[in-house]
């Protein structure tokens, strides 16, 4: 479904980066971006949603797995616990 929501991105050699969300399913999310400044197609991220000031708790972080890339942004498949 569609859904724009800020989120950081976080892999141990490329620096954080925060993005907006394009669209997201059970399974993924697409993530608006420029496409060279994330890991290669294979690689393994975490996605936190980024909350508001003084909203509670900190959002659940979530490993995924880039998928996809194109012009647009990157594909990210989420990996569910026990798909390691």
């Amino acid at each position: 479904m569609p859904l724009s929501l800020p989120v950081a991105v976080r892999h141990p050699d490329y620096a954080e980066i925060e993005v907006i969300t394009g669209d997201l399913s059970h399974g993924g999310a697409f993530l608006c971006c420029d496409p060279a400044s994330f890991p290669p197609i294979g690689s393994e991220v975490e996605i936190q949603a980024i909350k508001p000031a003084g909203d509670g708790e900190d959002a659940p972080v979530i490993r995924a797995r880039v998928v996809r890339a194109t012009e647009d942004g990157i594909g990210l498949q989420f990996i569910l616990p026990g798909d390691d």
